[in-house]
């Protein structure tokens, strides 16, 4: 992960021998706290641990598996 500052730059990518993928974000930052826990991330410490509870009780089951 990068955080670039105001103003100009430039970024230079090279894929290796099998290619590659580039996932590209841009915003505002929120400038609010950030809970993280695994795979959780949420604006509060309560938000964080009931998807933590939930995910491990099973509630979530095949929810946040990849395809």
């Amino acid at each position: 992960m990068a955080t670039f500052e105001q103003g100009e730059g430039a970024v230079e990518l090279r894929a290796g021998e099998h290619g590659g993928q580039f996932l590209l974000g841009v915003g505002r930052p929120l400038r609010t706290p950030a809970y993280l826990y695994g795979g959780f991330c949420f604006s509060d410490r309560a938000r964080v641990t009931n998807a933590v509870d939930r995910y491990h009780s099973g509630h979530m089951h095949g929810a946040l598996t990849a395809p």
